[in-house]
């Protein structure tokens, strides 16, 4: 995995201007916690997956072990199908919480990378190989769930 973020420039997404933000903890300390979040990640990513919106991030606060999520949507119509798709899990979407997402600074912007660069190796991650077709049909069963 190359973790090398001198090297890395983000310039494809630098003009894309329809960006959304939201903070995920995963602490090494509490792997009951750690795993939720790494869920709600994932989750997050498959609904960005689906929805042609761009998903990348940064280091919030190292200490705290704090990552900014950062999206970024082709289209209104894939903003309101993410949106769509994060409501359909309460776990990873607060329909109550208006702060929940938040637009990011350009300077955050700048900053992020793809998740592979950023989140911790040892953190479970969403699988960038992974077929459509098997995240669709895990949010199929999640719907039939609720």
């Amino acid at each position: 995995m190359n973790r090398n973020f001198e090297n890395f420039e983000p310039s494809c997404w630098l003009d894309e201007d329809d960006w959304l933000c939201t903070t995920e903890f995963l602490p090494t300390d509490d792997a009951e916690f750690r795993g939720y979040a790494a869920d709600a990640i994932g989750y997050m990513f498959g609904c960005a997956h689906l929805t042609d919106t761009r998903m990348v991030a940064l280091i919030a606060d190292p200490e705290a072990e704090a990552y900014e999520l950062l999206f970024s949507f082709a289209s209104p119509e894939g903003r309101a199908q993410f949106f769509d798709l994060l409501r359909r899990n309460e776990a990873v979407f607060d329909s109550s919480s208006s702060d929940q997402f938040i637009g990011p600074s350009s300077e955050e912007i700048k900053l992020a990378r793809p998740l592979a660069m950023v989140l911790p190796e040892d953190a479970p991650r969403p699988c960038p190989r992974l077929p459509s077709h098997a995240v669709i049909g895990g949010m199929m069963q999640m719907k039939v769930a609720f």
